[in-house]
């Protein structure tokens, strides 16, 4: 019973250790990080300005953590940090005028679109561990353009339109109309001079580092039932810094500085409304460090395809990291151009940045030009970024024709709609057996003019090519003016794993540089079981005729399990898998020898 007893005290103690580990670990995320505001349904369109606000116990990157709604989810990536409490999710092309926190891009949209009516947020580390989530009905904020903010734990519908994006959260104070209505009631009472009420507001310092976070106080002595209290932060020029907020509480308040000077004094100021309107305010002083001058501009990445190439006609993604100093100038551009003529092969696109001292990263597409009248030849560009007198390229290259851009006149080469040359895939093959020839059949009509045709094709899957040489099948064709003739093209995928691959077939006119392209979906299938098995009938008789005076041993032996011929097949598994069932057992070990430790000290005593 004494064995017993004992190990049921460990069992026990295991128990409440786990536990209160999972607790701690929960309380501590919980703690950490909260959603603090959700703007969800916007007055006019909801792109681009649909917002989610963090409230952050202390500032920190958030970079790479996942937001997501009831139906997809996004990686954030920064597009300003600060040392501030709040971070900003939002959607590309968000106004960023006058928000000091930090901000986050979640893409184009945030999830699939915050639904107007109800939705459920979830905020993940990027280890997709759960940090915070809320959800919403449409009760509060719905359909009026305002934000929800949590107050106190309970989520209230912002004063204003468009909510606070970035700063303290004003739900539940009292608005303007009420101000006025204490003033009246003041204009009614005694003088105010009379009045016995102490009011004080104050800071917990006189001198702040930069983006430290300052804390308001507010006294009143003796305690009143019934005031309101609005405070706002100012230079010493009169120039609002916090704009004024109204309270009927004496909770610690707080604002974080942001100043472009090495130093910079402010006031706090207050008035309180209750029996009798009193004023009050406090100064301190931000130390800061004065921000560099000079702006650059950087191309940071090039989203190109798999490879590492584009075609004519498509968009190109290009993500800029960009510092604004002390300019005037608020536009960035950016465009592809000729490596040598410095032509402009594409669009040009503009950003317009209006903060000064400010570091922004942006992703910004560039349209190329669709080349449809073969002007273009295949090679490489210049992707260049400039603005501010400051210029940065990047070498990229382009090569192939967008076809579903181009009508079948312009991907000729010819504008004379008299002329006609036409292209038309007759036949291809959807499944491709490995070892096994497959053939694609085109059909060329020449114009009137008589014309040379390189035309070849293969089989790839992203930047590798898997029938041999690109152009190995190669074909010249010379047409007549008006002939017509039918090409078949052979190709052969020797060995390649089964799955979705694609078929390119290229023709090249005359002297041109730019070659016409049909790419087609192809698949590749497992090797034919027949062909397999005669494959291994005939290795078996080969072996059995070499050893006839054994061939009755081998064929017991064929028999017995486990003697067969194998498939050499392997089973895989990523090191994330190995890592993750590993990671149980080191667990399970680290419990095991806690639980150990205890229980040694509890059988000494």
């Amino acid at each position: 019973m004494k064995e017993r007893s004992k190990r049921g005290v460990l069992i026990t103690i295991g128990t409440m250790m786990m536990i209160s580990l999972m607790v701690s670990c929960e309380a501590f995320i919980a703690q950490a990080i909260s959603i603090n505001e959700i703007l969800y349904n916007p007055e006019g369109k909801d792109n681009n300005q649909e917002f989610i606000e963090l409230l952050l116990e202390q500032p920190e990157n958030l970079t790479g953590y996942i937001i997501s709604d009831s139906s997809s989810d996004d990686t954030l990536s920064l597009m300003h940090y600060s040392e501030s409490d709040y971070a900003l999710i939002v959607e590309e092309g968000f106004d960023l005028t006058g928000i000091n926190s930090s901000v986050y891009s979640a893409g184009a949209t945030i999830g699939n679109n915050l639904d107007n009516t109800a939705d459920e947020i979830f905020f993940y580390t990027p280890e997709s561990t759960l940090v915070a989530s809320a959800s919403y009905d449409g009760s509060i904020a719905g359909n009026n353009g305002h934000s929800m903010e949590l107050v106190d734990g309970e989520w209230l519908e912002s004063i204003g339109i468009g909510g606070t994006p970035g700063t303290e959260n004003t739900a539940g104070s009292q608005d303007a109309s009420s101000n006025e209505t204490y003033q009246e009631n003041e204009t009614n009472t005694t003088d105010p001079t009379g009045c016995s009420i102490d009011f004080l507001v104050t800071t917990d310092n006189d001198l702040y580092n930069n983006s430290e976070k300052v804390k308001i106080r507010f006294d009143i002595e003796p305690a009143q039932d019934d005031f309101m209290i609005r405070y706002w932060v100012e230079d010493l020029a009169g120039n609002i810094a916090k704009s004024e907020y109204n309270t009927t509480n004496t909770n610690q308040k707080s604002w974080t500085p942001n100043i472009d000077e090495e130093d910079k004094s402010f006031f706090v100021k207050a008035v309180l409304y209750s029996r009798c309107t009193i004023s009050s305010e406090s100064m301190f002083t931000v130390k800061g460090e004065a921000k560099p001058a000079e702006s650059y501009i950087k191309i940071k990445y090039v989203y190109l395809g798999e490879d590492d190439s584009i075609e004519f006609g498509k968009p190109l993604r290009v993500r800029l990291d960009i510092y604004k100093g002390d300019e005037s100038s608020s536009t960035v551009q950016v465009w592809i151009e000729d490596l040598d003529s410095s032509e402009k092969t594409s669009d040009t696109s503009k950003l317009i940045l209006y903060e000064r001292f400010q570091q922004y990263d942006m992703t910004i597409p560039v349209q190329i030009k669709n080349n449809c009248d073969d002007d273009l030849s295949d090679g490489s560009y210049t992707l260049v970024a400039e603005g501010f007198d400051l210029r940065d390229t990047q070498e990229v290259r382009i090569e192939g024709i967008t076809s579903s851009l181009c009508p079948v006149s312009s991907l000729t080469g010819t504008r004379d709609p008299g002329k006609k040359i036409s292209y038309e895939i007759i036949d291809y093959e959807e499944e491709i057996i490995p070892g096994q020839e497959f053939s694609t059949e085109l059909r060329i009509t020449s114009d009137d003019d008589s014309h040379d045709f390189s035309i070849w094709s293969y089989a790839y899957r992203g930047s590798k090519c898997y029938s041999g040489e690109r152009e190995g099948n190669k074909v010249a064709v010379h047409l007549g003016p008006g002939q017509t003739e039918d090409v078949e093209l052979e190709n052969v995928v020797e060995e390649a794993d089964p799955g979705d691959y694609r078929l390119k077939i290229k023709i090249l006119k005359d002297d041109l540089k730019t070659p016409v392209e049909f790419t087609k979906d192809i698949s590749i299938a497992e090797p034919e079981k027949e062909e397999k098995n005669k494959s291994i009938s005939l290795e078996v008789k080969a072996i059995v005729g070499s050893n006839s005076n054994n061939s009755e041993k081998d064929a017991k032996k064929e028999d017995k399990p486990g003697m067969g011929l194998t498939t050499g097949k392997t089973v895989y598994r990523s090191k994330s898998e190995k890592a993750g069932s590993m990671a149980i057992y080191f667990i399970i070990a680290a419990l095991a020898v806690m639980i150990i430790i205890v229980a040694v000290r509890y059988f000494r005593h």
